[in-house]
């Protein structure tokens, strides 16, 4: 199975369900006993299988580290006997989560918590394999998915999309509904693999469980779209020989400080239509563009980029051929702009 990066962290919707620093309602000596119920999508009991149970230093899900690994019997239950002290970091309440083993095509399921009672009840907890189903289309192709209101009473979700190649994102879109459509430009001739996942809060044993979902891994079939960028030279500061912003690969590139503009220079002129940037990283704050130039000297507006979106498909409006195209910026605060990260930047006819 391959390696996939958790799509909460990819779109930065983490969501802790608690600030960092909540008091613990314990006494370290008191004793604590945690337990619950694990379950396939069709709701038969998990038998036998090992659970991963970390915790953080403090209040928020982050940085943790392994604590335990309950393995759930016929019946799919489990028990962690604990103490207060192993819930504490001095007075305050660590943040728990407890994860099902990943399903063989990636699907995942965990629950982030504070412990705060003596007796906690876990949610049950009922796999999503989501049926992910992909298919071509005649502009690119389509993800289907079976959302968790059919199989788990769990209706009007927000679901997120991750795209990826190996480890790599190609692509991430919050606030997905399926079908979910995929351009030929996005797809590029890439071999990824798109899974969505969602979070539900559920309140219980003097706390609030925050549920994660990711169904299942789909690949994602393509028409092979080559950009008119690829392999094209580039331009910032510290850029190295060769352009790892326009290789087709989507593996992460740090720009380093003092990037101010990043410009494709094309080998021949091309009519763009669209550009794919993915990874993007810019200055808070800012306003930022896509210009094209014939010439290198005369640059003309193309398409605004939103600050906030790592990953975006974007039509241009240039009407004659250029040889280049510049991603620039302007701090609307005064300050001085910078573009901190960008995996690749994809150019089309």
């Amino acid at each position: 199975m391959t390696s996939r990066t958790s799509p909460w962290l990819i779109l930065g919707a983490v969501g802790f369900m608690a600030p960092g620093c909540v008091q613990s309602a314990l006494n370290p000596s008191d004793a604590v006993t945690l337990s619950g119920k694990a379950q396939h999508e069709d709701k038969s009991p998990l038998a036998s299988a090992e659970l991963a149970l970390v915790r953080s230093d403090n209040s928020a899900c982050v940085g943790t580290s392994a604590f335990a690994k309950p393995t759930t019997d016929a019946q799919g239950a489990f028990q962690v006997p604990m103490k207060g002290s192993d819930t504490q970091n001095g007075d305050v309440a660590r943040c728990f989560r407890l994860s099902l083993p990943v399903g063989a095509q990636g699907a995942q399921l965990s629950a982030d918590f504070l412990v705060q009672v003596t007796q906690v009840e876990v949610p049950t907890l009922q796999q999503w394999n989501g049926a992910p189903a992909a298919s071509l289309t005649a502009t690119g192709a389509q993800l289907t998915f079976v959302d968790l209101g059919s199989t788990h009473g769990l209706p009007g979700l927000d679901y997120s999309l991750t795209a990826q190649v190996g480890a790599a994102v190609a692509w991430a879109s919050p606030h997905v509904v399926s079908p979910v459509a995929f351009s030929d430009a996005l797809l590029e001739d890439f071999s990824a693999t798109a899974s969505v996942s969602a979070s539900s809060p559920v309140k219980g044993s003097g706390t609030t469980f925050t549920l994660r979902y990711q169904c299942d891994g789909v690949a994602l079939p393509t028409h092979a779209k080559v950009p008119a960028s690829r392999g094209a030279a580039c331009a910032y500061a510290g850029a190295p020989t060769v352009c790892p912003l326009t290789d087709g690969k989507v593996d992460k590139v740090a720009l380093g400080s003092g990037v101010t503009d990043v410009t494709v220079t094309l080998p021949a002129a091309k009519l763009l239509k669209k550009a794919v940037l993915r990874g993007v990283g810019v200055s808070p704050s800012a306003t930022v563009v896509l210009e094209g130039s014939p010439d290198g000297v005369t640059f003309s507006h193309l398409a605004d980029v939103g600050a906030l979106d790592a990953y975006q498909e974007l039509d241009l409006t240039g009407a004659t051929a250029i040889t280049q195209v510049r991603l620039k910026g302007t701090r609307t605060d005064g300050g001085t702009f910078a573009v901190s990260s960008l995996d690749e930047l994809s150019l089309f006819e």
